[in-house]
């Protein structure tokens, strides 16, 4: 009767070792899949980040490039809803400015350095566009051609144009302030435009 007991206690506990071992087993290759799949995810959520944001500066570095460049147009977006997306949105906002100030640079008298007809004419379609009240004033200088053929074009007469941009410029923004613009259509004509 011992021997059996003791039988049976041996066959129990072989069982309960062998469901043990089952249990051990099959939580190793549980734990493991879970680290293998904690491994996987440490490893891609940070490269995918670092694509992503990768991705973002470089795209912004081409619009830096097409921007030094003077190619105003089609920059690269950065669709982002963070920094980088504000950034991209502001190197836009930037390139629409800088495309304008050198359309405006390329018109500019080169003796007074004031912008010319192109600008002049542009500023005054968009004031009237968006309907903002303007004053609107073209001087002409009178018997200039005499002044120089007296005087000299090249000493005088630069002068005295350069002295009436100067005036015209600072009465304009004396009394419009910002918001002001005077402009030299060229040779004697100049214009001014200012809020009332």
């Amino acid at each position: 009767m011992l021997k059996g007991i003791a039988h049976d206690a041996s066959e129990d506990q072989n069982q309960i070792s062998l469901e043990a071992s089952r249990i051990g087993n099959s939580t190793f290759w549980v734990a493991s899949g879970l680290s293998m799949g904690s491994l996987l995810m440490v490893i891609s959520i940070p490269l995918t980040i670092t694509r992503n944001i990768s991705r973002s500066i470089n795209r912004l570095k081409v619009s830096t490039w097409e921007i030094s460049e003077g190619k105003f147009d089609h920059l690269p977006d950065v669709p982002n809803d963070d920094e980088l997306g504000d950034l991209s949105q502001a190197f836009q906002r930037m390139a629409e400015r800088l495309k304008t100030l050198e359309k405006m640079s390329l018109d500019a008298n080169p003796l007074t350095h004031l912008p010319g007809s192109v600008a002049i004419e542009s500023v005054v379609n968009k004031r009237l566009k968006e309907e903002i009240p303007l004053a609107f004033c073209q001087l002409d200088l009178s018997h200039f051609k005499a002044f120089n053929d007296r005087y000299g074009y090249a000493n005088k007469g630069n002068e005295v144009i350069q002295a009436t941009a100067n005036i015209v410029t600072e009465v304009v923004n004396g009394r419009a302030g910002e918001e002001a613009f005077a402009g030299h259509i060229g040779g004697r004509r100049f214009c001014r435009d200012h809020f009332p």
